[in-house]
């Protein structure tokens, strides 16, 4: 049987495997996203940012009229929440500058700016 050569470094001499080379390749390979055919478009969403809406996405909501830097919120929710949105009185949203937890029931958060509106906690 004739010796068998394939592109590349693999050799194969029947009627045994004598050795299989492989080298690294010499050019990067690429992959390409190929899109599929586009289906229904769905129901539209209801709009973001609705703070009846997120109040009911969230496990906690606290609300103070008194700008501060530290807002320190006991709830009951029994961990640590992770998922936290402040909410300006006119709706905007704003970033908080750290988050602490310094007992299971306490979250202390903290802003660059005084701060009042409504704190979401889930």
């Amino acid at each position: 049987m004739p010796e068998i050569r394939l592109p590349g470094t693999v050799t194969i001499a029947p009627p045994i495997v004598a050795a299989v080379l492989m080298t690294r390749p010499t050019s990067d390979v690429v992959v390409v996203p190929v899109a599929g055919p586009k289906g229904e478009r769905g129901p539209r969403g209801p709009a973001g940012d609705d703070p009846e809406l997120i109040g009911q996405l969230f496990g906690f909501v606290y609300t103070s009229s008194n700008p501060a830097y530290l807002h320190q919120i006991q709830h009951d929710l029994g961990f640590r929440p992770a998922g936290i949105i402040c909410l300006e009185p006119h709706g905007g949203q704003i970033e908080y500058d750290t988050i602490k937890h310094p007992e299971l029931g306490i979250t202390e958060v903290t802003f660059g700016v005084p701060f009042a509106g409504t704190i979401y906690l889930s």
